[in-house]
């Protein structure tokens, strides 16, 4: 099953971007295995946060999805990395 069609990702605001920037700079510095347990703990905030949302609809709780967001797209794109080095894609 697909969840997401592939298509061009839309342009994200300035402070988004600025927010993946510094999470890839520290990302950057940590070893592959610390970042299995950031992914954990990032998809893990934005699970409560989601429920809090669904509870509360307050502001903060988006705010904290949009943090484990970008969190995780850091890891990810880290990883990619990564595996392009040493596996030479």
């Amino acid at each position: 099953m697909t969840l997401f069609k592939r298509a061009p990702i839309r342009e994200w605001d300035t402070a988004s971007q600025e927010m993946l920037a510094k999470a890839s700079k520290r990302v950057h510095k940590l070893p592959s295995d610390e970042l299995c347990m950031w992914s954990d703990n990032a998809a893990s905030a934005m699970m409560r946060a989601f429920e809090d949302y669904l509870k509360h609809e307050d502001e903060s709780s988006l705010d904290e999805i949009h943090e484990g967001v970008i969190s995780l797209q850091a890891i990810v794109l880290e990883l990619k990395e990564r595996h392009a080095l040493t596996h030479g894609d």
